[in-house]
C-alpha cells in the first residue's frame, strides 16, 4: 500500500507541474517509468514529452524502460523495478481482478 501511495504522489506531483501549478518540492524526482511498446503510436505523447524535454523542464529525471508489451511492464511494476507504468486503463481493471491494487492516474 505504501508503494501505491508513493506512486500516486509522484504522478500527482508530475500532473501539478504539467498543468503549471506551483509546488515547493517534489518527494521524488527520479522516476522509473515502464511502457509496453514505446514505438507504438499509442505512446506518441510520451515520446514527444521525452524528446521535447518536458520532464526535465519540470525537474523530473524520468528513465523510460520499454518492455515487450503491457503485461511485461505491469510485471515490472508489481516486481518493483519501475515506479509507474503508462498504458491502457483496462490493465488496472485486470490487475485488480487478480488482487493487485493498481490504480489509474490521469
Amino acid at each position: 500500500m505504501k508503494k501505491l501511495a508513493r506512486l500516486a504522489m509522484i504522478a500527482g506531483a508530475a500532473a501539478l507541474f504539467a498543468t503549471g501549478a506551483m509546488a515547493q518540492t517534489l518527494e521524488k524526482t527520479k522516476i522509473q517509468l515502464g511502457v509496453g511498446g514505446k514505438a507504438l503510436l499509442y505512446y506518441l505523447p510520451l515520446t514527444i514529452a521525452e524528446k521535447k524535454g518536458f520532464f526535465k523542464e519540470k525537474g523530473l529525471d524520468v528513465e523510460i524502460s520499454d518492455f515487450a508489451g503491457g503485461a511485461k511492464s505491469l510485471q515490472a511494476l508489481v516486481g518493483g523495478s519501475v515506479d509507474v507504468v503508462t498504458g491502457a486503463y483496462e490493465h488496472t481493471i485486470r490487475m485488480q481482478s487478480k488482487g493487485q491494487d493498481i490504480r489509474a492516474v490521469v
